[in-house]
């Protein structure tokens, strides 16, 4: 049998402080290893997150990102291919043509990166964003519904070259050329009054008997007319002409209900009187054409018309001269200042768009047609840069803030 004697008061606060200290060690031990394990979990997690977020920025994102293209100057020369040597932007043929001895015009262009078959990446696209010269769009603003990138760039294409058509023509109808046209049927709506009577290709001679050769003139004849009653078209298909009657309707247009009879038409302009060759390169879109109408008449008009100034400026152009807006404006007002051009001549629908670009040492005039842009630039050349603003042409600034 074992004996053991109760403590005395000294071994008792010896053991008491052993126990204390004990429980305090285990007590640290469990901290470091909690916090052990927090920190390595921390770090799981951390980890994880960069990883995803660096599989995510790699991953495409549903934007294109618009930034400044190439600057082309219509009085000089383009590199159309790789490897050729340089040709003439505009070419006059026959004797016609007078060759500017200085001065620039340029056309401005912009790049759009990524299309629905290859998009840019979250990365890509998030440093576009914080980028001044990049605009990023979803990329439903550019590419319509099941449109591919070959199929954009077939229509920016024949935008081009529509373009350049109507330039030559306003070009050589301001100089006081006769140009003949004529208007086509481009696209009859599906359950419109004309379906099954026109078809694409068909040349709108005549309509109640009067003649035809814009859709400006057929609506104004459509809308005499008046809908519910037969109007007799004549027409050209196939070279043989030949007479429809179509009954207009009461439809729905950008002008409000009028009465129309639900097709779309282009014009086709006649032989011109004079050889007009243009080649701008790898560029799409309609809005060099003011540009191009401008070179054009500077080329087809003996003497200087820049007086040596280097101008830039962007706008689409109809066969009556009229100056339309455009896309991108601000990165090519942003790329005519990288090229040190001196003046910028703006569609003045864009005019709220290139404002907050705008800067004193490259002015913004507002143009509505082609006729008032060679006045802009006729009075450059005569007073320099600011003597539009003088003469009382209002610049993007003045247009913006009225």
């Amino acid at each position: 049998m074992n004996f053991f004697s109760a403590p005395d008061d000294d071994e008792r606060a010896r053991i008491e402080q052993m126990s204390e200290a004990f429980a305090a060690k285990r007590a640290s031990s469990r901290i470091r290893e909690t916090d052990g394990r927090r920190e390595r979990l921390g770090k799981i997690f951390l980890g994880a997150g960069v990883g995803m977020l660096m599989v995510m920025s790699f991953c495409p994102a549903p934007y294109v990102i618009r930034q400044p293209g190439p600057v082309v100057d219509a009085l000089g020369t383009v590199t159309l291919e790789a490897g050729q040597d340089p040709s003439e932007v505009i070419t006059i043929g026959g004797d016609k043509g007078h060759e500017p001895t200085s001065g620039q015009l340029d056309i401005l262009t912009v790049n759009v990166a990524g299309n629905p078959q290859s998009e840019p990446t979250w990365f890509e696209t998030l440093v576009a964003w914080g980028s001044h010269q990049h605009d990023v769009l979803p990329v439903e603003a550019y590419y319509a519904d099941g449109e591919s990138a070959d199929q954009r760039n077939e229509a920016t294409s024949a935008e081009m070259a529509s373009s350049q058509d109507l330039a030559r023509v306003a070009a050589l109808r301001d100089l006081g050329y006769e140009v003949k046209q004529e208007l086509v049927v481009s696209a009859v709506g599906e359950g419109m009054p004309a379906a099954g009577i026109l078809q694409p290709g068909d040349v709108i001679l005549k309509a109640a008997e009067q003649p035809v050769t814009s859709t400006a003139e057929l609506r104004e004849l459509i809308a005499a007319h008046g809908a519910g009653t037969p109007i007799e078209l004549t027409i050209r298909r196939d070279d043989v002409e030949q007479h429809v009657s179509v009954t207009p309707q009461m439809l729905d247009t950008k002008d409000g209900a009028r009465p129309a009879i639900g097709v779309a038409g282009g014009l086709r302009f006649l032989e011109l009187p004079v050889d007009i060759q243009i080649g701008v390169g790898n560029v799409g879109g309609p809005s060099a054409g003011l540009m191009l109408t401008l070179a054009i008449e500077d080329k087809l008009t003996p003497g200087d018309f820049t007086g040596g100034h280097h101008i830039a400026g962007t706008g689409t152009i109809d066969e009556t001269g009229k100056v339309g807006p455009i896309g991108g404006i601000r990165q090519k007002y942003m790329a005519a200042r990288e090229v040190g051009a001196e003046a910028f001549l703006a569609p003045r629908d864009n005019c709220a768009e290139v404002v907050d670009e705008a800067e004193p040492k490259l002015p913004v005039y507002a143009v509505d047609d082609l006729v008032q842009a060679k006045e802009i630039v006729t009075l450059i050349a005569q007073g320099g840069v600011d003597a539009p603003a003088a003469a009382g042409f209002a610049s993007c600034q003045a247009v913006a803030a009225r």
